[in-house]
Protein backbone atom coordinates (compact mmCIF):
# COMPACT_ATOMS: atom_id res chain seq x y z
CA UNK A 1 0.00 0.00 0.00
CA UNK A 2 1.38 3.56 -1.21
CA UNK A 3 1.54 5.69 2.18
CA UNK A 4 0.83 9.57 1.65
CA UNK A 5 3.92 11.54 3.67
CA UNK A 6 2.13 14.64 4.41
CA UNK A 7 5.55 15.96 6.00
CA UNK A 8 6.92 16.28 2.74
CA UNK A 9 3.72 17.20 0.95
CA UNK A 10 2.43 19.84 3.21
CA UNK A 11 4.76 22.67 2.47
CA UNK A 12 4.44 22.58 -1.54
CA UNK A 13 0.63 22.14 -0.99
CA UNK A 14 0.84 25.31 1.91
CA UNK A 15 2.83 27.01 -1.06
CA UNK A 16 0.44 26.31 -3.29
CA UNK A 17 -2.35 27.50 -0.98
CA UNK A 18 -0.49 30.81 -0.61
CA UNK A 19 0.08 31.30 -4.09
CA UNK A 20 -3.43 30.86 -5.27
CA UNK A 21 -5.10 32.75 -2.08
CA UNK A 22 -2.70 35.70 -3.68
CA UNK A 23 -3.69 35.23 -7.14
CA UNK A 24 -7.05 35.64 -5.99
CA UNK A 25 -6.80 38.90 -4.13
CA UNK A 26 -4.42 40.52 -6.71
CA UNK A 27 -6.81 39.38 -9.03
CA UNK A 28 -9.90 41.43 -7.54
CA UNK A 29 -9.85 45.13 -8.44
CA UNK A 30 -10.19 47.56 -6.06
CA UNK A 31 -13.73 47.97 -6.70
CA UNK A 32 -14.63 44.59 -6.59
CA UNK A 33 -13.22 44.15 -3.31
CA UNK A 34 -15.40 46.92 -2.14
CA UNK A 35 -18.47 46.30 -3.81
CA UNK A 36 -21.04 46.32 -0.89
CA UNK A 37 -19.94 49.84 -0.19
CA UNK A 38 -20.93 50.91 -4.18
CA UNK A 39 -23.78 49.42 -3.85
CA UNK A 40 -24.62 51.20 -0.56
CA UNK A 41 -24.14 54.79 -2.18
CA UNK A 42 -26.13 53.68 -5.20
CA UNK A 43 -28.94 53.31 -2.50
CA UNK A 44 -28.54 56.12 -0.64
CA UNK A 45 -27.45 53.87 2.82
CA UNK A 46 -24.83 56.20 3.68
CA UNK A 47 -25.16 55.00 7.26
CA UNK A 48 -24.17 52.03 5.77
CA UNK A 49 -21.99 52.99 3.43
CA UNK A 50 -19.90 53.94 6.59
CA UNK A 51 -19.98 50.89 8.19
CA UNK A 52 -18.62 49.42 5.44
CA UNK A 53 -15.97 51.49 5.05
CA UNK A 54 -15.56 50.33 8.56
CA UNK A 55 -15.16 47.00 7.99
CA UNK A 56 -12.80 46.87 4.64
CA UNK A 57 -9.60 46.29 6.00
CA UNK A 58 -7.32 47.26 3.16
CA UNK A 59 -8.93 51.12 3.92
CA UNK A 60 -7.46 50.82 7.49
CA UNK A 61 -3.70 50.10 5.76
CA UNK A 62 -1.20 53.17 6.28
CA UNK A 63 -0.79 53.38 2.68
CA UNK A 64 -4.24 53.77 1.90
CA UNK A 65 -4.94 55.93 4.48
CA UNK A 66 -6.15 58.92 1.94
CA UNK A 67 -8.75 57.01 0.14
CA UNK A 68 -10.36 56.11 3.91
CA UNK A 69 -10.38 59.97 4.83
CA UNK A 70 -11.90 60.55 1.13
CA UNK A 71 -14.56 58.52 1.09
CA UNK A 72 -15.46 59.49 5.01
CA UNK A 73 -15.22 62.77 3.94
CA UNK A 74 -17.82 62.24 1.34
CA UNK A 75 -20.19 59.92 3.10
CA UNK A 76 -20.38 62.79 5.72
CA UNK A 77 -20.95 65.45 3.31
CA UNK A 78 -24.23 63.22 2.32
CA UNK A 79 -25.35 62.64 5.48
CA UNK A 80 -25.46 66.01 6.01
CA UNK A 81 -22.51 66.15 9.11
CA UNK A 82 -20.80 69.38 6.76
CA UNK A 83 -18.16 70.07 9.73
CA UNK A 84 -17.27 66.34 10.27
CA UNK A 85 -16.64 65.94 6.49
CA UNK A 86 -14.12 68.57 6.35
CA UNK A 87 -12.31 67.34 9.53
CA UNK A 88 -12.01 63.91 7.38
CA UNK A 89 -11.28 66.22 4.50
CA UNK A 90 -8.73 68.31 6.53
CA UNK A 91 -6.74 65.31 6.96
CA UNK A 92 -6.87 64.38 3.51
CA UNK A 93 -5.21 67.90 2.79
CA UNK A 94 -2.26 67.07 5.38
CA UNK A 95 -2.08 63.38 4.18
CA UNK A 96 -1.32 64.48 0.75
CA UNK A 97 1.27 67.56 2.09
CA UNK A 98 2.74 64.31 3.74
CA UNK A 99 2.99 61.94 0.73
CA UNK A 100 4.57 64.05 -1.43
CA UNK A 101 7.50 64.22 0.62
CA UNK A 102 7.89 60.32 0.91
CA UNK A 103 11.27 59.51 -0.76
CA UNK A 104 11.02 55.39 0.40
CA UNK A 105 7.48 55.03 -0.85
CA UNK A 106 8.54 55.80 -4.59
CA UNK A 107 11.44 52.23 -4.21
CA UNK A 108 8.03 50.36 -3.44
CA UNK A 109 6.27 51.43 -6.01
CA UNK A 110 9.36 51.46 -8.62
CA UNK A 111 10.49 47.83 -8.18
CA UNK A 112 7.39 45.42 -6.56
CA UNK A 113 3.87 46.94 -7.13
CA UNK A 114 2.70 50.43 -7.30
CA UNK A 115 -0.70 49.13 -5.14
CA UNK A 116 1.84 48.62 -1.95
CA UNK A 117 2.66 52.30 -2.39
CA UNK A 118 0.69 55.33 -0.78
CA UNK A 119 -2.08 56.33 -2.99
CA UNK A 120 -1.25 59.38 -4.82
CA UNK A 121 -4.75 60.78 -5.76
CA UNK A 122 -5.17 62.53 -9.19
CA UNK A 123 -5.06 65.70 -10.22
CA UNK A 124 -9.17 66.13 -10.61
CA UNK A 125 -9.62 63.78 -6.90
CA UNK A 126 -7.26 67.20 -5.47
CA UNK A 127 -9.94 69.43 -7.05
CA UNK A 128 -13.30 68.35 -5.62
CA UNK A 129 -11.64 67.54 -2.15
CA UNK A 130 -11.78 71.78 -2.70
CA UNK A 131 -15.39 71.54 -4.00
CA UNK A 132 -16.92 69.49 -1.19
CA UNK A 133 -15.06 71.33 1.59
CA UNK A 134 -16.29 74.94 -0.24
CA UNK A 135 -20.13 73.22 0.21
CA UNK A 136 -19.47 72.11 3.11
CA UNK A 137 -18.46 75.81 4.51
CA UNK A 138 -21.32 77.13 2.54
CA UNK A 139 -24.01 75.19 4.64
CA UNK A 140 -22.10 75.94 7.71
CA UNK A 141 -22.97 79.63 6.71
CA UNK A 142 -19.45 80.13 6.51
CA UNK A 143 -18.44 81.93 3.09
CA UNK A 144 -15.05 83.05 4.15
CA UNK A 145 -13.47 80.02 4.26
CA UNK A 146 -15.86 78.55 1.49
CA UNK A 147 -14.31 81.24 -0.97
CA UNK A 148 -10.64 80.39 0.23
CA UNK A 149 -11.51 76.81 -0.85
CA UNK A 150 -12.26 78.02 -4.42
CA UNK A 151 -8.94 79.78 -4.35
CA UNK A 152 -7.32 77.18 -3.64
CA UNK A 153 -8.76 75.02 -6.71
CA UNK A 154 -7.41 77.86 -9.11
CA UNK A 155 -3.74 77.95 -7.36
CA UNK A 156 -3.71 74.27 -7.61
CA UNK A 157 -4.48 74.50 -11.11
CA UNK A 158 -2.53 77.18 -11.56
CA UNK A 159 0.46 75.14 -10.59
CA UNK A 160 -0.05 72.43 -13.12
CA UNK A 161 -0.67 75.50 -15.87
CA UNK A 162 3.04 76.32 -14.97
CA UNK A 163 4.22 72.52 -14.78
CA UNK A 164 2.55 71.75 -18.10
CA UNK A 165 2.51 75.22 -20.33
CA UNK A 166 3.32 73.15 -23.61
CA UNK A 167 0.67 70.71 -23.28
CA UNK A 168 -2.32 72.26 -24.06
CA UNK A 169 -4.94 69.41 -24.15
CA UNK A 170 -3.53 68.37 -20.52
CA UNK A 171 -6.20 68.75 -17.27
CA UNK A 172 -4.72 72.33 -16.54
CA UNK A 173 -7.87 74.47 -16.06
CA UNK A 174 -10.84 74.20 -14.52
CA UNK A 175 -13.89 76.50 -15.78
CA UNK A 176 -15.87 74.75 -13.22
CA UNK A 177 -13.77 76.09 -10.28
CA UNK A 178 -14.03 79.49 -11.44
CA UNK A 179 -17.28 79.38 -11.77
CA UNK A 180 -17.70 78.22 -8.27
CA UNK A 181 -15.68 80.70 -7.03
CA UNK A 182 -17.55 83.43 -9.08
CA UNK A 183 -20.71 82.24 -6.84
CA UNK A 184 -19.14 82.08 -3.40
CA UNK A 185 -17.82 85.55 -4.32
CA UNK A 186 -21.75 87.23 -5.88
CA UNK A 187 -22.64 85.26 -2.04
CA UNK A 188 -20.67 87.67 -0.07
CA UNK A 189 -22.05 90.38 -2.18
CA UNK A 190 -18.49 90.82 -3.81
CA UNK A 191 -19.97 91.43 -7.51
CA UNK A 192 -16.12 92.84 -8.46
CA UNK A 193 -14.38 89.41 -8.07
CA UNK A 194 -17.34 87.66 -9.24
CA UNK A 195 -17.08 89.27 -12.53
CA UNK A 196 -13.68 88.37 -13.10
CA UNK A 197 -14.33 84.58 -12.08
CA UNK A 198 -17.09 84.06 -14.48
CA UNK A 199 -14.68 85.96 -17.35
CA UNK A 200 -12.19 83.78 -16.49
CA UNK A 201 -14.85 80.61 -16.36
CA UNK A 202 -15.55 82.06 -20.33
CA UNK A 203 -12.49 82.96 -21.57
CA UNK A 204 -11.17 78.99 -20.33
CA UNK A 205 -14.86 77.75 -22.35
CA UNK A 206 -13.62 80.01 -25.57
CA UNK A 207 -10.08 79.35 -26.09
CA UNK A 208 -11.60 75.90 -26.65
CA UNK A 209 -14.18 76.62 -29.03
CA UNK A 210 -17.16 76.91 -26.23
CA UNK A 211 -16.99 73.06 -25.22
CA UNK A 212 -14.31 72.33 -22.50
CA UNK A 213 -13.87 68.74 -21.33
CA UNK A 214 -16.88 67.82 -23.10
CA UNK A 215 -18.56 70.46 -21.20
CA UNK A 216 -20.60 72.89 -23.55
CA UNK A 217 -20.04 76.95 -22.53
CA UNK A 218 -23.55 76.88 -20.33
CA UNK A 219 -26.03 79.66 -21.06
CA UNK A 220 -26.14 80.27 -16.85
CA UNK A 221 -22.74 81.30 -17.76
CA UNK A 222 -23.19 83.75 -20.16
CA UNK A 223 -25.82 85.14 -18.13
CA UNK A 224 -23.51 85.60 -15.10
CA UNK A 225 -21.00 87.64 -16.83
CA UNK A 226 -23.46 90.27 -18.74
CA UNK A 227 -25.15 90.87 -15.27
CA UNK A 228 -22.31 91.23 -13.31
CA UNK A 229 -20.00 93.70 -16.12
CA UNK A 230 -23.73 95.58 -15.51
CA UNK A 231 -23.90 95.46 -11.88
CA UNK A 232 -20.17 97.01 -11.79
CA UNK A 233 -20.87 99.38 -14.53
CA UNK A 234 -18.91 98.03 -17.37
CA UNK A 235 -21.17 99.13 -19.93
CA UNK A 236 -18.84 98.35 -23.45
CA UNK A 237 -17.88 94.95 -21.48
CA UNK A 238 -21.88 94.12 -21.18
CA UNK A 239 -22.66 95.47 -24.71
CA UNK A 240 -19.80 93.62 -26.04
CA UNK A 241 -21.13 90.37 -24.53
CA UNK A 242 -24.58 91.12 -25.38
CA UNK A 243 -24.25 91.63 -28.71
CA UNK A 244 -22.17 88.17 -29.09
CA UNK A 245 -24.18 85.97 -27.36
CA UNK A 246 -27.79 87.21 -28.40
CA UNK A 247 -28.89 88.38 -24.72
CA UNK A 248 -29.86 91.79 -22.74
CA UNK A 249 -29.81 92.24 -19.43
CA UNK A 250 -32.62 94.13 -17.13
CA UNK A 251 -31.71 95.14 -14.10
CA UNK A 252 -35.06 95.15 -12.69
CA UNK A 253 -35.35 91.37 -13.40
CA UNK A 254 -32.83 90.78 -10.90
CA UNK A 255 -35.01 88.56 -8.38
CA UNK A 256 -34.65 89.34 -4.52
CA UNK A 257 -33.67 85.64 -3.66
CA UNK A 258 -32.09 82.64 -5.23
CA UNK A 259 -31.16 79.51 -5.26
CA UNK A 260 -27.67 77.46 -6.84
CA UNK A 261 -28.57 74.02 -7.17
CA UNK A 262 -26.31 71.65 -8.24
CA UNK A 263 -27.34 68.08 -9.17
CA UNK A 264 -24.89 65.35 -9.45
CA UNK A 265 -25.78 62.17 -11.69
CA UNK A 266 -23.67 58.75 -11.18
CA UNK A 267 -21.04 57.55 -9.96
CA UNK A 268 -17.28 58.14 -11.92
CA UNK A 269 -15.75 55.68 -13.43
CA UNK A 270 -13.91 52.84 -12.45
CA UNK A 271 -10.42 51.59 -12.51
CA UNK A 272 -9.81 48.38 -13.72
CA UNK A 273 -6.70 46.87 -15.19
CA UNK A 274 -5.30 46.28 -18.88
CA UNK A 275 -2.18 43.96 -20.13
CA UNK A 276 0.01 45.16 -22.45
CA UNK A 277 2.94 42.85 -23.88
CA UNK A 278 6.41 44.46 -25.22
CA UNK A 279 8.80 42.46 -27.40
CA UNK A 280 12.35 43.19 -25.67
CA UNK A 281 15.13 43.45 -28.54
CA UNK A 282 18.82 43.72 -27.88
CA UNK A 283 20.57 47.66 -27.84
CA UNK A 284 23.84 48.48 -27.02
CA UNK A 285 26.46 47.23 -24.47
CA UNK A 286 23.78 46.66 -20.99
CA UNK A 287 20.86 47.76 -22.61
CA UNK A 288 17.27 46.78 -24.24
CA UNK A 289 14.57 48.40 -26.39
CA UNK A 290 11.24 47.58 -25.48
CA UNK A 291 9.14 47.57 -28.16
CA UNK A 292 5.15 47.58 -28.99
CA UNK A 293 4.26 48.17 -32.56
CA UNK A 294 0.49 49.18 -31.55
CA UNK A 295 1.34 51.42 -29.20
CA UNK A 296 4.16 52.95 -31.35
CA UNK A 297 6.20 53.02 -28.14
CA UNK A 298 10.09 52.18 -28.39
CA UNK A 299 12.12 52.70 -25.03
CA UNK A 300 15.42 52.03 -24.27
CA UNK A 301 16.12 50.50 -20.54
CA UNK A 302 19.69 50.22 -18.88
CA UNK A 303 20.40 47.02 -17.63
CA UNK A 304 21.82 47.80 -13.91
CA UNK A 305 22.70 43.94 -13.33
CA UNK A 306 24.48 43.21 -17.02
CA UNK A 307 27.13 41.31 -15.26
CA UNK A 308 24.66 38.68 -14.50
CA UNK A 309 22.05 39.53 -17.01
CA UNK A 310 22.35 39.99 -20.37
CA UNK A 311 20.24 41.45 -23.28
CA UNK A 312 19.43 37.73 -24.93
CA UNK A 313 17.90 36.69 -21.54
CA UNK A 314 14.90 38.69 -22.55
CA UNK A 315 12.28 38.01 -24.49
CA UNK A 316 8.52 39.39 -24.04
CA UNK A 317 7.06 41.28 -21.01
CA UNK A 318 3.78 42.00 -20.08
CA UNK A 319 2.89 45.29 -18.27
CA UNK A 320 -0.28 45.85 -16.19
CA UNK A 321 -1.43 49.74 -16.63
CA UNK A 322 -4.86 50.91 -14.95
CA UNK A 323 -7.89 51.91 -17.31
CA UNK A 324 -11.16 53.15 -16.84
CA UNK A 325 -14.68 51.49 -17.28
CA UNK A 326 -18.17 53.52 -16.95
CA UNK A 327 -20.71 53.03 -14.63
CA UNK A 328 -23.57 54.62 -16.50
CA UNK A 329 -25.60 56.76 -14.87
CA UNK A 330 -29.38 55.37 -14.13
CA UNK A 331 -30.48 58.78 -14.93
CA UNK A 332 -29.95 60.72 -17.93
CA UNK A 333 -32.37 64.22 -17.06
CA UNK A 334 -33.75 66.30 -14.45
CA UNK A 335 -36.31 68.94 -14.55
CA UNK A 336 -36.56 71.15 -11.55
CA UNK A 337 -40.52 72.91 -10.36
CA UNK A 338 -40.28 76.03 -8.69
CA UNK A 339 -44.32 77.57 -8.47
CA UNK A 340 -45.27 77.33 -11.72
CA UNK A 341 -41.94 77.58 -13.49
CA UNK A 342 -39.43 74.88 -14.88
CA UNK A 343 -35.51 74.91 -14.57
CA UNK A 344 -32.87 72.86 -16.65
CA UNK A 345 -29.58 72.01 -15.18
CA UNK A 346 -26.50 72.61 -17.31
CA UNK A 347 -23.43 70.20 -17.57
CA UNK A 348 -20.73 72.15 -15.79
CA UNK A 349 -18.68 69.65 -14.94
CA UNK A 350 -18.25 65.83 -16.34
CA UNK A 351 -15.55 63.90 -13.99
CA UNK A 352 -15.61 60.96 -16.25
CA UNK A 353 -13.97 62.61 -19.47
CA UNK A 354 -11.38 64.70 -16.87
CA UNK A 355 -10.63 61.32 -15.68
CA UNK A 356 -9.80 59.87 -18.69
CA UNK A 357 -7.66 62.71 -19.72
CA UNK A 358 -5.84 62.93 -16.37
CA UNK A 359 -4.96 59.17 -17.07
CA UNK A 360 -4.07 59.51 -20.82
CA UNK A 361 -2.31 62.60 -19.66
CA UNK A 362 0.33 60.47 -17.30
CA UNK A 363 0.53 57.21 -19.53
CA UNK A 364 4.34 58.08 -20.59
CA UNK A 365 5.06 57.80 -17.00
CA UNK A 366 3.18 54.90 -15.86
CA UNK A 367 4.82 53.05 -18.95
CA UNK A 368 8.38 54.42 -17.77
CA UNK A 369 7.55 53.29 -14.66
CA UNK A 370 5.96 50.10 -14.88
CA UNK A 371 8.95 48.99 -17.46
CA UNK A 372 11.70 50.10 -15.00
CA UNK A 373 9.67 48.19 -12.41
CA UNK A 374 9.51 45.19 -14.57
CA UNK A 375 13.34 45.16 -15.75
CA UNK A 376 14.42 44.62 -12.16
CA UNK A 377 11.78 41.99 -11.36
CA UNK A 378 12.62 39.91 -14.25
CA UNK A 379 16.60 40.56 -14.08
CA UNK A 380 16.26 39.25 -10.56
CA UNK A 381 14.08 36.13 -11.84
CA UNK A 382 16.33 35.16 -14.65
CA UNK A 383 19.65 35.17 -12.50
CA UNK A 384 17.98 33.55 -10.30
CA UNK A 385 16.94 30.50 -12.72
CA UNK A 386 20.50 30.54 -13.61
CA UNK A 387 21.62 29.29 -10.27
CA UNK A 388 18.30 27.35 -8.58
CA UNK A 389 15.55 26.88 -11.73
CA UNK A 390 13.04 25.37 -8.80
CA UNK A 391 13.70 29.06 -6.82
CA UNK A 392 13.68 31.00 -10.14
CA UNK A 393 10.01 29.35 -11.30
CA UNK A 394 8.82 30.20 -7.49
CA UNK A 395 9.90 34.07 -8.38
CA UNK A 396 8.38 33.84 -11.69
CA UNK A 397 5.37 33.13 -10.11
CA UNK A 398 6.11 35.48 -7.88
CA UNK A 399 6.62 38.29 -10.13
CA UNK A 400 3.76 37.26 -12.06
CA UNK A 401 1.04 37.58 -9.88
CA UNK A 402 2.71 40.74 -8.13
CA UNK A 403 2.67 42.52 -11.99
CA UNK A 404 -0.84 44.51 -11.32
CA UNK A 405 -2.11 47.73 -12.01
CA UNK A 406 -3.03 49.66 -9.17
CA UNK A 407 -6.50 49.65 -9.61
CA UNK A 408 -7.75 52.34 -6.54
CA UNK A 409 -9.51 55.57 -6.74
CA UNK A 410 -11.82 57.87 -4.88
CA UNK A 411 -15.07 55.92 -5.64
CA UNK A 412 -17.57 58.12 -4.12
CA UNK A 413 -17.24 61.11 -6.79
CA UNK A 414 -19.92 61.74 -9.07
CA UNK A 415 -19.86 61.18 -12.87
CA UNK A 416 -21.36 64.83 -13.89
CA UNK A 417 -22.21 67.99 -11.94
CA UNK A 418 -24.82 69.98 -13.25
CA UNK A 419 -26.72 73.37 -12.04
CA UNK A 420 -28.78 75.91 -12.14
CA UNK A 421 -29.96 79.14 -10.98
CA UNK A 422 -33.39 79.46 -9.68
CA UNK A 423 -35.63 82.22 -8.61
CA UNK A 424 -37.27 81.64 -5.42
CA UNK A 425 -39.20 84.04 -3.48
CA UNK A 426 -42.01 82.35 -0.48
CA UNK A 427 -41.13 78.76 -1.69
CA UNK A 428 -40.58 76.30 0.70
CA UNK A 429 -40.02 73.94 -1.59
CA UNK A 430 -38.90 72.49 -4.78
CA UNK A 431 -39.76 69.18 -7.16
CA UNK A 432 -37.66 67.21 -9.62
CA UNK A 433 -38.49 65.47 -12.29
CA UNK A 434 -36.13 63.25 -12.87
CA UNK A 435 -35.52 60.74 -15.85
CA UNK A 436 -34.18 57.35 -16.05
CA UNK A 437 -32.30 56.57 -19.08
CA UNK A 438 -34.98 53.70 -19.98
CA UNK A 439 -37.58 56.68 -20.03
CA UNK A 440 -39.33 56.46 -16.79
CA UNK A 441 -40.03 59.45 -14.73
CA UNK A 442 -40.12 59.71 -10.81
CA UNK A 443 -41.11 63.13 -9.26
CA UNK A 444 -39.22 64.06 -5.67
CA UNK A 445 -39.98 66.67 -3.37
CA UNK A 446 -36.86 68.66 -1.47
CA UNK A 447 -37.20 71.30 1.41
CA UNK A 448 -35.67 74.47 0.29
CA UNK A 449 -32.80 75.96 2.67
CA UNK A 450 -34.12 78.16 5.50
CA UNK A 451 -32.12 81.25 5.07
CA UNK A 452 -32.59 84.78 4.17
CA UNK A 453 -29.38 85.11 2.19
CA UNK A 454 -30.06 86.44 -1.31
CA UNK A 455 -27.79 83.61 -2.86
CA UNK A 456 -28.47 79.98 -1.09
CA UNK A 457 -27.33 76.89 -1.79
CA UNK A 458 -28.30 73.05 -2.04
CA UNK A 459 -27.58 69.80 -3.73
CA UNK A 460 -29.72 66.94 -5.36
CA UNK A 461 -27.74 63.60 -5.06
CA UNK A 462 -28.73 60.37 -7.63
CA UNK A 463 -25.95 58.29 -7.51
CA UNK A 464 -27.55 55.16 -8.67
CA UNK A 465 -25.19 53.60 -11.89
CA UNK A 466 -24.53 50.02 -13.35
CA UNK A 467 -21.03 49.26 -14.45
CA UNK A 468 -20.84 48.89 -18.21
Amino acid sequence: MTQFNFRKKLPSMSLAFVFLSLLFFQCQTYYQRNIDYNSQLQSHDYSGADKSLEKFKLLHKQRNALLLVLEKGKVAHLQKKYAESNVYFNKADLLIEDYNKVLKDYLVSTTINSQLSFYKPEEFEKVLIHYYKALNYIYLGNYEDALVEAKRINLQLQQLDDKYKQDKNRYTKDAFAHILMGLIYEATSDIGNAFIAYRNALEIYQAHGDVYMNVPLPNQLKKDVIRCASLNGFTDIQNKYEKEFGMTFNKEDVPNKELILFWENGLSPVKEEWSVNFTVLPGQTGFVTIVNADLGISIPIQLSNSNTVSASDFKMIRLAFPKYTDRQSLYKDITVHVGSKDYKPELIEDVNTIARQTLKDRFASEIASALSRLIVKQAAEIALQKQNKDLGAVLSVVNSVTEKADTRQWQSLPDQISYARIPIENETQLSATIISISGQTKKEEFNLPKNNSALSFMNIYNLESRLR
